[in-house]
């Protein structure tokens, strides 16, 4: 498990010049898998594109920026979701959650996730934080 942070702007979630293992850090560190947490935190304008490439991550958090995120492929999230600014969501691919375990959360703060929504895991568990539209 590690921790992912995006940086240098526009771009494709499968490229590895927009993540970092640290905050503010060089890019160049591999894309998200299962067990990464993905952070945007940020204060800039950005877009960043779900591409051919499936995009996972355990916990997913926006806190800073103006973010939109283009869904042109499905995103998987193990584990919590927290928006603690408003991204902007585009694009009818899914989101799917997908845990065995209880205690995740989901806090859009008001951000409506385009496309369809999935909750997959024997034994997952989400407690809304905030509406989710």
């Amino acid at each position: 498990m590690a921790d992912r942070y995006w940086v240098n702007g526009t771009g494709n979630w499968s490229n590895t010049a927009r993540w970092s293992a640290t905050p503010g850090g060089s890019s160049g560190a591999s894309v998200p898998s299962t067990g990464d947490s993905v952070f945007f935190d940020r204060a800039a304008t950005y877009s960043v594109t779900f591409d051919s490439f499936i995009c996972y991550c355990l916990n997913f958090t926006v806190s800073a920026g103006t973010v939109t995120f283009i869904k042109t492929n499905s995103q998987y999230i193990y584990g919590s979701l927290l928006f603690t600014v408003v991204p902007i969501f585009s694009g009818s691919a899914t989101t799917r959650f997908v845990s065995t375990n209880t205690g995740q959360t989901i806090t859009t703060n008001g951000s409506t996730l385009a496309g369809s929504l999935t909750f997959d895991g024997a034994g997952g568990e989400w407690t809304l934080g905030s509406a989710l539209t």
